[in-house]
C-alpha cells in the first residue's frame, strides 16, 4: 500500500489536527473548564474548545495553513490528544509552533519550547523510505480535567486537494467552537462539498483581488453512535474542498474530471515499464510454456509473488509516481505502485493488455462520489480485462490467488488509468455466497461426555483470507491459530491440516481432535449443546427512540453438518424443535434428524446476512432476528441411559 498516498490523504482533512491527535491554540480568558456549557460535557471524553483553520491559496500547489486549537481533556481516555505529532515532508514544512498546557482553572502549568520538540522520521520499519519527518512532543497533566492549547503553520509547496476541515473527529469528542477560512483569488475556480454541517453554505466576502470562504460551527455535542448506526466517519462533520488547478513537484494536473486526473497520473507512470533483455526472455518462456491468457497471468503474478516484497518507497512525487520496473526487477521489492507496475510490464511483454487503478483500500474513507472528482486514494491494484471477464489483482499480496483483491478492496470505485485518461470502474462486490463457511464433522459422544470428532471446514471469499494467513504459518504457528479458531474450551487436538487454494480464493482446515466434558454428566443424563462451534451470537441491544438507520454490513453465509454417534444405552429424552427464520437482511434454520440406523443425531444450522441498510423503525426486526439466533444456538439436547 502506498503510504504516502494514505498520509497525503490525511494532510488533505487534518482529522485530528493534522496526524496522530494534534491540539491548537486560544485565548487565556476562556480557558476555565467552568465556562464549558454543560451539554458539552455530557458523555464526552474531551471538549474541543476552539478549532479554527485559515488556509490561503496562492497558486496551484502553493498555499499556507495556520491552524488553531484548544481541547479540554477531561479523563483519562482522552489522554492521547497530549501526543501531539506534525508531519512533514518535501512538499510542506511546519513552523511556528507554539503550545501550552493548562490546569482546570485556566492557570497555565507548563509551556513547550524548542528543545522539547523532537524531529525525527515519520517511519522506522525497514519495509519504509520515506522522507517524511515528524516534529512531536508531549503534553500531559496528573489531575483532570486539564486543558491543551496549540497553533502551527504549514507551508505547502504541492498539493492536490486543499486541506479538509475535520473538527470532530470521534464520538466522544464535543466542539464549542470552530471555523474554517479559504481564501483565493476571485478568478480561481473552487468546488466544496460538506457533511453533517447544518449550514452547509458558507459566507463569501471580497477583499481587493481575493474572495473568502467561511464556515463557522458552534456548541456540538458528542457523537452519539446507536448500535449498528452508521459508521462514525459518516457522521463526523466534514468539509471537503478542491480547485481545479492543482501542482505536486512541478507537475501540473487537474481535477476537473475524473478523466483529467487518471491523465495525470497516467502522465507519471508513463515510459516506465522497460525491463531487461534477459527478464524479457524469461517472461516469454513463462508464458509460452502456458496456453490461455487465464493461466499466463496466473503464472506472472506468482512468479512477481516469489520474487518481490513489498516495502514502501516515497520520497519526493514518489507517492504518485511508481518507480521504474527495471528498478523492481533489479532489486525484487516495490510499493504498491511499484509492484502494479512489474506486473503490467511483465503481461505487457506477453501481449496482455492491463491497467493500473487507485484505489481508497479499507474502511476509513467515505464512498467516493463520482460527481466530485477528488483525490482519496490510498492504494494502488490491477486491472486486466479478460474476454469473458475482468481479473483484478493485488500485486502486494504474496498470498492472494489471481482475481481476489481482499475484503479491503472490493466493492467501491477505483480510477483506473491509461494513455486516454481516468475512468472510474467498480471492483467486484462479493456476496453470501462466496463469502462462505462450510463445515462437516463427525462427533462421538462418550457416556462420561467427552467427545472426539473429525472436522472438515471449507471457508471462501472474505472468510477464507485468515485462513490461508494461517497456512503460511510455521507448524507451531498454526498450532495456535486453529486451537483459538475452533474455540473450544479445553479442547485437545491430536491433528490438523491447513490448506490455500492457489488459484482461488477458498481455503480449508481439518482437525482431530477430544474435547473432555463437552457433555455435561449429570446422574444418568448427558447435556449436550449441538452447536458446537458456532456460539457467539448475541441479542442486539435495545436502542430507545432509535433514529439512525439500522446499517447491518454482515456479509457472509455460513452452514455446520455436525453428525452425532450418540453412546450406548443413550437415548435422546429431549430434542429442541427444528427452527427456520427468514428477513429480508438474513436467514436462520436449524434442524434435528435422528437416524436410528447408526444411532446418531444430524445436526444443521445455516446461517446467512446480506448487507443491509434499513429503516430506524425496522430495528426491533434485527433485535428478533437476533434473538432468534442466540436462543436456539444455545438450544440443549438431553440424553438419559436406557433401562
Amino acid at each position: 500500500m502506498s503510504r504516502k498516498l494514505f498520509a497525503l490523504y490525511i494532510a488533505a482533512l487534518f482529522i485530528q489536527g493534522l496526524f496522530a491527535h494534534s491540539t491548537v491554540y486560544a485565548g487565556s480568558n476562556d480557558l476555565p473548564v467552568s465556562q464549558v456549557p454543560a451539554e458539552l460535557l455530557t458523555d464526552a471524553d474531551a471538549v474541543v474548545r476552539e478549532h479554527s483553520m485559515r488556509f490561503v491559496y496562492e497558486q496551484p500547489g502553493r498555499g499556507e495553513l495556520h491552524v488553531r486549537r484548544v481541547i479540554t481533556v477531561l479523563n483519562r481516555e482522552a489522554r492521547t490528544h497530549g501526543e501531539v505529532s506534525l508531519r512533514y515532508d518535501s512538499f510542506t514544512s511546519v513552523h511556528n509552533i507554539s503550545a501550552a498546557l493548562y490546569d482546570s482553572d485556566g492557570n497555565r502549568i507548563r509551556r513547550i519550547r524548542n528543545r522539547d520538540i523532537d524531529d525525527r522520521p515519520a517511519f522506522s520499519n525497514i519495509n519504509f523510505v520515506d522522507d517524511a519527518r515528524l516534529k512531536s512532543f508531549e503534553l500531559f497533566h496528573n489531575q483532570y480535567p486539564y486543558t491543551i492549547e496549540l497553533e502551527y503553520t504549514i507551508r505547502f509547496r504541492g498539493f492536490i486537494n486543499l486541506p479538509g476541515f475535520v473538527p470532530q473527529a470521534n464520538e466522544r469528542l464535543s466542539v464549542q467552537n470552530a471555523s474554517f477560512e479559504v481564501t483565493l483569488p476571485v478568478l480561481q475556480p473552487v468546488e466544496f462539498r460538506t457533511f453533517n454541517i447544518e449550514n452547509a453554505e458558507p459566507a463569501e466576502e471580497l477583499r481587493g483581488g481575493n474572495r473568502k470562504l467561511s464556515w463557522e460551527l458552534n456548541n456540538l455535542p458528542v457523537i452519539r453512535r446507536e448500535a449498528y448506526g452508521p459508521r462514525v466517519r459518516d457522521l463526523i462533520p466534514l468539509i471537503l474542498i478542491k480547485s481545479d488547478e492543482f501542482s505536486m513537484n512541478g507537475e501540473n494536473g487537474s481535477l476537473q474530471s475524473w478523466n483529467d486526473f487518471g491523465a495525470w497520473v497516467n502522465g507519471l507512470w508513463s515510459g516506465r515499464q522497460g525491463l531487461t533483455p534477459e527478464t524479457i526472455s524469461r517472461i516469454e518462456q513463462i508464458a509460452a510454456s502456458h496456453q490461455s491468457q487465464e493461466e499466463i497471468i496466473m503464472a506472472l503474478y506468482s512468479y512477481l509473488q516469489r520474487n518481490t516484497r513489498y516495502v514502501s518507497i516515497q520520497l519526493g512525487i514518489g507517492g504518485w509516481q511508481t518507480e521504474t520496473a527495471l528498478f523492481t526487477d533489479q532489486n525484487r521489492y516495490g510499493d504498491c505502485k511499484a509492484l502494479t507496475n512489474m506486473l503490467k510490464a511483465m503481461l505487457d511483454v506477453a501481449g496482455i493488455p492491463s491497467y493500473p487503478a487507485l484505489i481508497a483500500s479499507g474502511d476509513a474513507h467515505r464512498e467516493i462520489d463520482p460527481a466530485f472528482p477528488f483525490n482519496s486514494f490510498n492504494h494502488a491494484i490491477l486491472m486486466v480485462p479478460l474476454e469473458s471477464d475482468t481479473l483484478w489483482i493485488e500485486s502486494t499480496s504474496n498470498i492472494f490467488p489471481p482475481g481476489y483483491i481482499g475484503r479491503a478492496n472490493h466493492d467501491r470505485y477505483t480510477l483506473v488509468f491509461n494513455d486516454n485518461g481516468g475512468t472510474l470502474v467498480r471492483t467486484p462486490f462479493l456476496g453470501p455466497e462466496q463469502n462462505f463457511q462450510q463445515r462437516k464433522a463427525d462427533i462421538s459422544i462418550l457416556p462420561n461426555g467427552t467427545a472426539s470428532a473429525r472436522i472438515n471446514t471449507r471457508y471462501g471469499g472474505h472468510q477464507h483470507e485468515s485462513i490461508r494467513y494461517i497456512a503460511g504459518l510455521q507448524r507451531g504457528a498454526q498450532a495456535t491459530r486453529v486451537e483459538r479458531l475452533l474455540a473450544l474450551n479445553r479442547a485437545e487436538i491430536r491433528e490438523f491440516q491447513v490448506e490455500a487454494d492457489p488459484l482461488a480464493a477458498f481455503a480449508g482446515v481439518f482437525a482431530e481432535l477430544e474435547v473432555p466434558s463437552f457433555g455435561r454428566r449429570m446422574g444418568n443424563r448427558i447435556f449436550i449443546v449441538p452447536n458446537m462451534f458456532e456460539n457467539h451470537m448475541r441479542v442486539a441491544p435495545a436502542v430507545q427512540n432509535r433514529q439512525q438507520a439500522v446499517h447491518l454490513n454482515m456479509n457472509y453465509s455460513d452452514r455446520d453438518e455436525l453428525v452425532y454417534k450418540l453412546p450406548d444405552n443413550f437415548v435422546i429424552e429431549a430434542l429442541p424443535a427444528s427452527v427456520s427464520h427468514e428477513t429480508s437482511f438474513g436467514r436462520y434454520e436449524v434442524t434435528y434428524r435422528y437416524d436410528d440406523e447408526t444411532h446418531s443425531l444430524i445436526y444443521t444450522r445455516e446461517l446467512r446476512f446480506e448487507p443491509a441498510v434499513l429503516p430506524a423503525e425496522k430495528y426491533e426486526l434485527f433485535i428478533d432476528f437476533t434473538a432468534v439466533v442466540a436462543r436456539n444456538d444455545q438450544a440443549q439436547l438431553v440424553l438419559v441411559q436406557a433401562d
